[in-house]
């Protein structure tokens, strides 16, 4: 009782984590995405708006995954015996999916260009004011949600972390255009455009690539690390068929180990419970370990 107390607490904590990093972050991007949006319009800039609507998907992000965090966190029940936790999976790949809307815009505002619509983009002080405080609000953004990422094993500010990192190429190259334009080359705003918003897209490929592998159960542990710490147990003569699914902080494991055919039951039970600790404490993260014990063939 007292371990599964002990578990549930530290669910709890880390849900209370990662509500904390995404207010947080929550309010520094909407701040940047506001200053970029008007900005940019005001200047007519393409890149500019382009980067400030891709901003407004941060704070839209950060909402999707407060709400599947917070879905995420409710304990196992009858209809969902593993838990809620890929409720954060599906949260953390609206990053993806909010990420190609963005793109679309961006594209749509090239496309005018090209054709000839819209006023050219001019350039103030103010617009490389913006660009500054938005790559300043980025970096912090990236390293903060990178680095609670790891530590709470979440999946959608890993995420958003990674959206973040981009952020602050897309706001330099923006920047660099937008120096180019106040020396004359407006055209350049319109490959700018372009290139941020096919960037965009790789950025979401990568996401949705990466949430799709949780979605679907794909392995998230290399199976040898599972056999080796379960060979590691007193009495474990062999172990095989290690697999693993789940999420960062959220994996099960299934491993078969083969025991001296000749022992009782109740001291191979004991055994598959030796090894079920010694890997829950080998790796991080383990929610659950089901481990099929099998009599040792004879040699």
């Amino acid at each position: 009782m007292l371990a599964a107390m002990t578990r549930e607490d530290h669910m709890d904590e880390r849900a209370r984590g990662i509500r904390t990093v995404l207010v947080v972050t929550l309010i520094a991007n909407v701040a940047v995405a506001a200053a970029k949006v008007v900005v940019g319009t005001a200047l007519g800039s393409l890149s500019i708006r382009a980067d400030g609507f891709h901003s407004s998907t941060d704070g839209l992000n950060n909402v999707v995954l407060l709400l599947g965090t917070w879905l995420a966190a409710a304990p196992p029940d009858k209809e969902h015996p593993y838990g809620h936790r890929k409720f954060e999976v599906l949260a953390a790949s609206f990053i993806g999916l909010s990420l190609l809307a963005a793109a679309f815009n961006v594209l749509m505002g090239v496309v005018d260009r090209v054709r000839g619509m819209g006023a050219p983009p001019a350039v103030e002080p103010s617009a490389f004011a913006v660009l500054a405080v938005t790559l300043v609000v980025n970096l912090f953004v990236a390293s903060y949600e990178a680095r609670a990422g790891k530590r709470l094993m979440s999946p959608g500010l890993m995420s958003d972390a990674i959206h973040t990192r981009g952020d602050i190429v897309v706001t330099l190259g923006v920047a660099a255009s937008t120096l180019l334009v106040w020396r004359g080359y407006h055209w350049l705003d319109t490959v700018a455009g372009a290139a941020v918003a096919v960037y965009i897209v790789l950025l979401a490929a990568r996401v949705l690539r990466e949430n799709a592998g949780y979605l679907l159960d794909q392995s998230v542990l290399d199976p040898a690390r599972v056999l080796e710490l379960a060979r590691s147990v007193d009495g474990v003569a062999a172990a095989r068929d290690g697999r693993s699914r789940g999420t960062p902080g959220g994996i099960f494991i299934d491993l078969t180990v083969e025991v001296d055919g000749a022992l009782p039951v109740a001291d191979a039970h004991a055994l598959a419970h030796r090894v079920e600790d010694a890997v829950r404490d080998g790796i991080p993260g383990v929610l659950g370990v089901q481990v099929h014990v099998e009599p040792r063939a004879a040699s």
